[in-house]
């Protein structure tokens, strides 16, 4: 009898186990003007953003991928804020532009810069491959650039995925500026990608890990890949609120006396030399 028993509870370890299945989400309809409306609605749901954000980047200068922690404020729809911080919780770097204006304080080097924002841009890839306008783009400002005069909009139905093509008219012919990749299953943006004059992809946007805090749904890890020279910017949502207050002299720098200041067209004329 004890063989018999221990007969049967082998055969019982051995028999095949009921797996419960799991949901399968089918991918979903949408038309044009729906997938317009999800990205809309994205950016009228979202007035400010206060976060602690863990960032990587990387580029030809850097061989390895330094990582640190940053408190990132946005204020739309053109104030923000970027503070790295050390290990310590100690600021290694502050940027904020507000109204077109830009400051960046350096404490390391006891410096800080203020010109132009728009002048960033003009930087050369060498000296700076990760763009003022690549970092606002990775935030999710799709819509605002629907309203541009001049914008043709066209969707292509895959599979698992729909796809916005966004064209700008230039004379009688259309320009190629960006593709943005709608997920079937659920219509959230998982990647967005950037063209060049010449209609060369030149950046690759992935929205990853999307989690509803206040009923807003939003990526809590987004990757921006320059193609370029391989360089990204990893950013992971570590805490995050939304529309909650921030205050206009949360965008002020204090920068003590003694520090170096120096204007932004004075450094473009020396990286150009």
């Amino acid at each position: 009898m004890r063989y018999l028993i221990i007969f049967l509870i082998i055969l019982a370890s051995c028999a095949p186990r009921m797996i419960k299945p799991s949901e399968v989400i089918q991918p979903q309809e949408a038309g044009l003007s729906e997938l317009i409306s999800i990205l809309e609605k994205r950016d009228a749901d979202i007035k400010t953003i206060r976060s602690l954000v863990r960032v990587e980047a990387k580029n030809k200068a850097i061989e390895s991928a330094p990582s640190f922690d940053a408190v990132l404020l946005m204020e739309k729809p053109n104030n923000i804020r970027f503070q790295g911080l050390s290990p310590f919780g100690v600021s290694i770097f502050d940027f904020v532009s507000t109204n077109g204006q830009m400051q960046v304080y350096l404490p390391t080097k006891n410096m800080a810069i203020v010109g132009p924002v728009e002048l960033l841009n003009k930087i050369p890839e060498s000296k700076m491959p990760m763009k003022f306008n690549d970092f606002f783009e990775g935030l999710g400002t799709s819509a605002v650039y629907l309203k541009k005069p001049n914008i043709t909009v066209l969707a292509e139905k895959l599979p698992d995925y729909y796809i916005l093509y966004i064209g700008e008219k230039e004379n009688s012919s259309g320009i190629l500026k960006k593709k943005i990749w709608f997920d079937r299953r659920g219509l959230k943006v998982a990647k967005e990608e950037l063209f060049g004059k010449d209609s060369a992809k030149e950046i690759e946007i992935l929205f990853d890990d999307y989690k509803k805090t206040n009923d807003i749904s939003f990526p809590m890890q987004i990757r921006i890949n320059k193609l370029k020279d391989n360089s990204y910017l990893k950013m992971s949502f570590k805490q995050i609120a939304f529309n909650s207050e921030i205050r206009p002299e949360d965008f002020k720098i204090e920068i003590g006396e003694g520090v170096e200041v120096k204007k932004l067209e004075d450094i473009l004329k020396e990286v150009k030399e």
